[in-house]
């Protein structure tokens, strides 16, 4: 009899150590946001939506400007538009224990929009949908299993191994995609754009107050950067009838708080996108050099 219940509870506890070691050591890489939100505080921080996700990498920045302590914490258009639950991320990753940060605001006109009648509605604000950065996950065994419970969507032998590698989440915070330029998925892009999200999303005075609230709280301990990164230029058109005067309004911030705009739209044509939203990885690396190359200057 004993030797039967040893044997049963073997065969029960096996899985579940299996299980937990997988937790606990597993690869990360193939699930896109958690080592954003387990990291630990931050210095310089790039921020935005998904097209700063995979388009700004930090290892290319950080040696062309030869810092080490750059983290992509940018997300989605659905996580991280400006607004109360994004800054109030920011404020808990922020490290304030130096004013020599630098900071990347990466803007469009999505991320100051609303998908709302009532586009100033906060009640109903689209990030209220998910709970990614509002609560805690630390990098330890609970930690990751709260994360796994909560968000992780990838069948749990990804975690062993990240067969596919179309996407791999570095543990500076960016996403490396793997995809290469796709003339349908271009297409079906922009006609989601221009039939679903165009007639919907709205320009909202209260999330441009939080993108304003959110610069003066980072000038204080660094120097801000707002950026607008390029995109197809069918996308940039669209993006132009959501918000004519976005550049205006961006570049009147800039002026308003002496920071510097770097607007890249007008090199629209001279990168590649995978969807015609964001930039395959090899333009990302040429982008985030050039933006290098850019803040150095405005240094100089």
């Amino acid at each position: 009899m004993k030797r039967f219940l040893r044997t049963l509870i073997l065969i029960f506890l096996l899985p579940l150590i299996i299980f937990l070691l997988i937790i606990n050591y597993g690869d990360w890489s193939s699930d896109n946001f958690y080592y954003k939100v387990s990291s630990s505080k931050q210095n310089s921080m790039i921020f935005g939506s998904s097209r700063a996700l995979q388009g700004l990498n930090p290892d290319i920045l950080n040696e062309s400007l030869n810092r080490s302590d750059i983290f992509n914490f940018a997300f989605t258009n659905l996580h991280s538009p400006y607004g109360f639950q994004y800054m109030n991320a920011i404020k808990s990753k922020m490290d304030k224990s130096k004013n020599d940060n630098i900071y990347f605001l990466c803007v469009n006109p999505w991320t100051i929009s609303s998908k709302l009648k009532n586009q100033n509605d906060i009640e109903k604000f689209r990030e209220l949908k998910s709970n990614l950065l509002v609560k805690d996950y630390g990098s330890g065994l609970l930690g990751k299993l709260k994360y796994y419970y909560s968000q992780y969507n990838e069948p749990l032998f990804k975690l062993i191994y990240n067969f596919k590698g179309k996407s791999t989440a570095s543990e500076n915070g960016y996403l490396k995609l793997k995809h290469k330029s796709d003339l349908t998925k271009i297409d079906k892009k922009l006609q989601h754009y221009m039939k679903n999200m165009l007639p919907r999303y709205h320009f909202s005075m209260i999330r441009f107050n939080q993108l304003i609230k959110t610069i003066k709280l980072l000038i204080d301990y660094g120097n801000v950067y707002l950026i607008r990164l390029p995109m197809h230029n069918k996308m940039y058109q669209i993006e132009n009838k959501l918000l004519e005067d976005f550049d205006d309004l961006i570049f009147s911030l800039s002026k308003k708080f002496n920071i510097k705009y770097i607007n890249l739209t007008l090199l629209n044509d001279e990168f590649n996108y995978h969807d015609g939203n964001h930039l395959e990885y090899e333009s990302a690396k040429k982008v985030s050099e050039l933006i290098a190359i850019e803040i150095k200057s405005h240094i100089q």
